[in-house]
């Protein structure tokens, strides 16, 4: 393989795109707390990087792409990089130290407790940019908290439906999840599915957001909708694509519910195009 093709490679074992649904978490905290500072910059270059790094050493574990010599020292550059940015802030350093611990944890252990998938990386994908960006901008940690988890239990609902894929070799790999466990795990992970679009509804008082909110909620409804479609298909293939949409447009719903800053909103709205492209994609196949 020539030396470009394995540099692209080594792009495209970063998965860059898994870190954009945590980006849109940041936004939305920037947009509810209605500013923004070199200290939330900072979190999202150590947030990239961290779930970079993530990517490529899944890639070299599973040995999904031929990678360059180097690779190993591109990985050892992204955490000194970490490494220095964390020295400017102690909030940064705390949140950095939770996604590689939390990070290790969930690649060891997740797949074999039933749920704990789901737990591990709600925590790392959703409470920590949330709770630790609104810490960044000013709000107490009490009220950090308490926004943090009611996102996180949201999200928490919503994980479940990306184990729907790749069922069967879920199963041979020994994998715990709803749908290896039980002959009913499907339906109940897509119940929880449907569930979470009551919390949703739910953080319009919560959060006290603008009545632009109620009108997202119409998109949002539809997508619960199509997906509900989507999964009576005999090939659920659909469904992280599916989700990872689903995830932007609400998190895009938050933001507008939180203010009418058209940079922020506009921010929100990329991440949505790029995910809906992505979904065309994959329903197009």
């Amino acid at each position: 393989m020539k030396g470009g093709d394995k540099i692209k490679n080594l792009f495209l074992a970063t998965r860059i795109e898994r870190s954009f649904p945590l980006i849109s978490l940041v936004i939305f905290s920037c947009a509810f707390m209605g500013k923004i500072n070199k200290e939330i910059y900072l979190l999202s270059i150590c947030l990239v990087l961290l779930y970079s790094a993530g990517g490529i050493l899944n890639a070299l574990k599973d040995k999904d792409y031929e990678l360059p010599k180097y690779t190993k020292g591109i990985l050892f550059i992204f955490l000194i990089i970490v490494l220095f940015i964390s020295t400017k802030s102690q909030k940064i350093l705390l949140a950095s130290i939770a996604w590689i611990v939390i990070g290790i944890t969930y690649n060891l252990f997740s797949r074999k407790i039933l749920l704990a998938d789901t737990t591990l990386m709600g925590i790392t994908h959703y409470f920590i940019p949330m709770f630790f960006s609104l810490l960044i901008l000013g709000e107490k940690i009490n009220i950090s908290f308490e926004i943090s988890t009611i996102i996180y239990l949201t999200y928490w609902l919503i994980i479940p439906l990306k184990n729907l894929n790749d069922m069967k070799k879920d199963k041979n790999l020994g994998y715990i999840t709803l749908p290896t466990v039980s002959k009913h795990g499907s339906k109940i992970t897509i119940l929880l599915y449907y569930l979470s679009f009551i919390l949703i509804i739910s953080l319009y008082k919560f959060l006290q957001l603008n009545k632009l909110y109620l009108i997202m909620l119409i998109p949002l409804g539809i997508m619960y909708l199509i997906t509900g479609k989507l999964l009576s298909f005999k090939n659920k293939a659909y469904s992280i694509p599916i989700t990872r949409l689903t995830m932007v447009i609400f998190t895009t719903a938050l933001t507008i519910g939180s203010t009418l800053n058209k940079n922020f909103i506009m921010s929100q709205m990329l991440f949505v195009l790029f995910f809906t492209l992505a979904f065309i994609k994959k329903y197009s196949k």
